[in-house]
């Protein structure tokens, strides 16, 4: 192999277009599904989840991101004993607040 040829090659995947398809699903599931769960889906990268759904025009009200994130956190306090309890309608910061 050449001093300066590449020793890897790009993922099968690796910045393929999305086809019609995709784009028809990532429509339908935005905003009633995570970001991480579209992505395992589609079989894409995470990060380009919300890329891609800036490009159709498509937002999340500010509603469905809150919900997103405390769904995170209640992923996250399962992994750990330090979290307190998240109760349901109380935002993170009450909750860390009156720990």
């Amino acid at each position: 192999m050449a001093k300066h040829q590449r020793m890897w090659t790009r993922a099968p995947h690796a910045h393929r277009r999305w086809t019609e398809n995709e784009k028809d699903t990532l429509r339908r599931l935005w905003g009633t599904r995570s970001i991480k769960e579209i992505a395992k889906e589609l079989l894409r990268p995470v990060r380009g989840i919300p890329a891609v759904a800036r490009k159709l025009g498509l937002t999340k009200s500010k509603d469905q991101r809150i919900a997103e994130l405390e769904e995170e956190i209640r992923q996250l306090k399962a992994q750990t004993a330090f979290a307190p309890d998240l109760q349901p309608g109380q935002s993170p910061t009450e909750a860390v607040l009156n720990a």
